[in-house]
């Protein structure tokens, strides 16, 4: 019994010693690969199938008045406030919208879509949707609405 509770106390310090031992190894390949593993996740930039623009991008086409923004969010939170000249499509009703929306895209558009938060899903979803519908320059910007308001940018609706 002496040897059995010596071999389980062995055990409770060598699993530790192993798994450290395999994290500094993965670590170590990590850091001679050509293309390291990034070892921080910016949730912002989460990839999402290639849409993803970034805010700096998407800012620049708005200033040159060279996009239409999509506001994915339910029509209540446009209302409450909105990227300046952003166009309501809410996902929830792009059914009953689109046609309405469609008329107001030039069909070579630069189209943004957006909602809040950054594992919010409506923009992407209501861009691969835009896609599916024959645009093709189709871009979603995660966390929309929160990095816009963060940088001052125009918006309206905000009291």
């Amino acid at each position: 019994m002496g040897i059995q509770k010596i071999t389980i106390i062995q055990a409770f310090w060598q699993i530790p010693l192993i798994l450290l031992i395999a994290l500094a190894i993965g670590i170590g390949f990590n850091q001679f690969r050509s293309n390291p593993l990034p070892m921080v996740c910016n949730w912002t930039e989460v990839a999402d199938h290639g849409l993803s623009i970034s805010l700096t991008k998407a800012a620049r086409l708005f200033q040159q008045n060279k996009a239409v923004f999509l506001d994915a969010r339910p029509a209540d939170f446009y209302d409450q406030g909105h990227i300046k000249g952003a166009l309501s499509l809410p996902w929830n009703m792009v059914d009953e919208k689109i046609m309405e929306v469609m008329d107001k895209i030039p069909s070579d558009a630069t189209i943004i879509t957006y909602c809040d938060g950054a594992t919010c899903e409506l923009s992407e979803m209501l861009a691969e949707y835009m896609i599916d519908m024959g645009f093709e320059d189709v871009h979603t910007l995660i966390n929309g609405w929160t990095l816009w308001n963060q940088q001052n940018l125009p918006v309206e609706g905000v009291e």
